[in-house]
């Protein structure tokens, strides 16, 4: 590329080291940073969202922790995918509570959760049994301005929880505001094995509950 007097950019080095990270192991992707260094190139949160994203592959989720501090402290400012690799670091290796530390760190640090990130908790979060939580997730991606739609089988697998938790009338309350948000009658449904059969007809044919009263019930849980 030089050869033939071009010179490579913040975007070549990025493509670099997201090839390198994502197919690890990340030594060769430290070449790639004494490059840019070499050239007085600044790398940017894409950059280093590759960086995380090879350290966490390799199961190193203190030292990606340790970049992300740094990038809060020094910058570039991380962005929404900064924070869902280390989340993703943390649930690889078993820590729960601090994905979900993350999660609230995302808002005072001015990002906002995404399609991504509830992908990625809502599912740990039901394994785990913190329905409430998940529930919490659920809510918040449902006023979230900005698209955070998550697979259908993701509401579907909080919805089945509560539904064999006992918590009936709180599932059928995701169904009805995920249809409001355009999940398929066919994808989102209580299941055949919620207790109250009339609730369940109703929440899956006439979706009875208003997005309001739904709304009023989140409020009300805060």
């Amino acid at each position: 590329m030089e050869k033939h007097g071009i010179s490579p950019d913040i975007i070549t080095f990025n493509t670099l080291l997201n090839g390198f990270c994502n197919n690890g192991p990340t030594d060769e992707a430290e070449t790639v940073w004494e490059m840019m260094k070499e050239r007085n190139l600044e790398p940017d949160a894409k950059c280093y969202n590759a960086k995380l994203r090879g350290l966490v592959a390799e199961g190193r989720t203190d030292d990606a922790a340790a970049v992300l501090e740094r990038l809060e402290k020094d910058g570039p400012k991380p962005d929404t995918v900064s924070y869902n690799e280390l989340i993703r670091g943390y649930l690889k290796a078993g820590r729960l509570q601090e994905a979900k530390k993350l999660y609230d760190d995302l808002g005072k640090n001015h990002c906002a959760a995404n399609k991504g990130t509830y992908e990625t908790l809502v599912p740990h979060l039901v394994q785990a049994g913190d329905l409430d939580c998940a529930l919490r997730y659920c809510y918040e991606m449902f006023s979230s301005k900005r698209s955070s739609r998550v697979e259908c089988g993701v509401l579907q697998d909080v919805v089945n929880a509560l539904v064999d938790a006992s918590r009936v009338e709180e599932a059928a309350k995701i169904v009805v505001l995920g249809r409001k948000k355009y999940y398929p009658r066919k994808g989102l449904r209580m299941p055949d094995s919620a207790k109250d059969s009339q609730l369940r007809a109703e929440t899956n044919d006439e979706e009875a509950i208003s997005e309001e009263e739904c709304e009023v019930e989140h409020e009300t849980e805060k």
